[in-house]
C-alpha cells in the first residue's frame, strides 16, 4: 500500500525554535499510522541559513563576555535583526575583542540596527516570514521583492521588521540600504540643512518626490525655504540620535576585564593587610 508524509508545524518556545513532525499515512486508508520519526527542527535549516555564524554562534556561549552573549540571544530572538536603541547598553558594554569575533562572524553594528547579512537573502527572507507567520497565528503576506518596495498598508510594522525592512513612509527599505542611506544622510547634516537630490533618491529606492514622505522616519524634517524649495533638518533628540554608544572610558575598560578602577570607592580594600 502507497504512503504519503503528513508534516505538521508547531511553534516552539520563541520564533525560531518552530519544529516540525512526520507523520506516516496510508494514501488511500483513513487510518493514520504515526512513526517515531524524529523531531527536524526548522532552527537546523535556520542556522544553516546564517552560514552557520551570527546568531548559530550563541552555542558556544562558554566564550562569550556576558554583554556579547546578550546580543548573540537578541539576534536569535529577532531572526538576525535587532533594533540598535534595544541593546546599546550591551553594545556599550561589549569588550572589543568580542566586538571583533562577532564581525568575524558576520554580525553588522549599525546605527539604526545589529544585523547578520546573510539572513537578509531572499531564502532567508522566506524562512523568516514563514516563522514569524506561524509564531504569531498570521498569514503570509507577499514579501517585498529586491531592496526597496512599496510599503502594503495590510501589512503590520512588525512583520516588515521581521523580514529586515523598514517601513519609511509609503515605502520599506531593507535594513543595509537603510543603514548606508543613514550614514549618508548624517554626514550631509552635519554641514546643516540639505537639500533631496537624486542620489539621495537611488539610495532610498525611491523618486526625489518621495524623500519628504521618507526621511522624517530616520530622524529629518522636511521644510519649505523661502523659494518654495524643500531641504531637510535634522531632528534633535531622534532616537537614531540618541542610542549611538559612547565611547568606552578606562574605568568601564577595567572593569569589563574585571578589575577594579583606582577611582573605585573599594579600590582601597586591595590594600588591607589582616593579621593572622
Amino acid at each position: 500500500m502507497p504512503w504519503t508524509g503528513i508534516t505538521r508545524m508547531y511553534v516552539g518556545c520563541t520564533v525560531d525554535r518552530t519544529s516540525t513532525s512526520y507523520e506516516a499515512a496510508p494514501a488511500t486508508a483513513g487510518q493514520v499510522r504515526s512513526q517515531s520519526w524524529p523531531p527536524l527542527t526548522v532552527s537546523r535549516r535556520w542556522r544553516a541559513l546564517s552560514g552557520g555564524g551570527g546568531a548559530a554562534a550563541s552555542d558556544a556561549t562558554d566564550r562569550w563576555s556576558g554583554p556579547a552573549r546578550a546580543i548573540l540571544f537578541r539576534l536569535d530572538e529577532g531572526l538576525g535583526i535587532v533594533p540598535a536603541a534595544a541593546i546599546a547598553a550591551s553594545v556599550v558594554s561589549l569588550p572589543p575583542e568580542d566586538r571583533k569575533a562577532l564581525a568575524r562572524l558576520g554580525v553588522r553594528f549599525g546605527a539604526l540596527h545589529i544585523y547578520v547579512p546573510a539572513l537578509l537573502k531572499p531564502n532567508a527572507q522566506a524562512m523568516r516570514a514563514l516563522l514569524w507567520s506561524i509564531a504569531h497565528g498570521a498569514s503570509l503576506p507577499v514579501l517585498p521583492t529586491g531592496t526597496a518596495a512599496l510599503r502594503d498598508p495590510a501589512v503590520s510594522e512588525r512583520f516588515y521588521a521581521a523580514l529586515g525592512f523598514v517601513p519609511l513612509g509609503e515605502r520599506v527599505l531593507r535594513v543595509d540600504r537603510a543603514e548606508t542611506l543613514s550614514a549618508t544622510l548624517r554626514r550631509l547634516s552635519r554641514a546643516g540643512p540639505f537639500a533631496d537630490t537624486p542620489e539621495l533618491a537611488r539610495l532610498a529606492g525611491a523618486r526625489v518626490e518621495e524623500l519628504a514622505t521618507m526621511l522624517p522616519a530616520l530622524g529629518y524634517r522636511a521644510i519649505a525655504d523661502a523659494a518654495g524649495a524643500i531641504v531637510f533638518h535634522a531632528r534633535l533628540g531622534h532616537p537614531a540620535k540618541r542610542h549611538r554608544p559612547p565611547r568606552r572610558t578606562h574605568r568601564a575598560e577595567t572593569e569589563a576585564r574585571g578589575e577594579v578602577a583606582s577611582d573605585n570607592p573599594f579600590a582601597k580594600l586591595k590594600e588591607l593587610h589582616f593579621r593572622r
